[in-house]
């Protein structure tokens, strides 16, 4: 099977990142959490299989945009589409 270089959404799909979802898992009470890693390292497809196994209602920001024009505005621009999206996949 050719490898899949797409961000993963379920736990099988995932290659040896027990640890870091039971961490996540470990750390829902914390009110922030980060992940942080090189280019290509897996942050993303671990942040969406641990978003799908829990409950709890999440935003997922990309923020590269900011790397080059940042600022408050620019923030907010990127969090009120972030909130916007995800009232409409909701439904409300």
């Amino acid at each position: 099977m050719i490898f899949d270089t797409r961000p993963k959404m379920k736990r099988e799909d995932l290659f040896d990142r027990e640890q870091e979802l039971e961490d996540l898992h470990n750390n829902l009470d914390v009110p922030i959490l980060v992940i942080t890693g090189v280019r290509r390292i897996g942050k993303s497809s671990i942040l969406n299989v641990f978003l799908n196994e829990i409950s709890y209602p999440s935003i997922v920001l990309d923020l590269r945009a900011l790397r080059n024009n940042y600022g408050l505005k620019e923030f907010y621009e990127i969090l009120s589409q972030g909130i916007c999206s995800k009232l409409e996949s909701l439904s409300i």
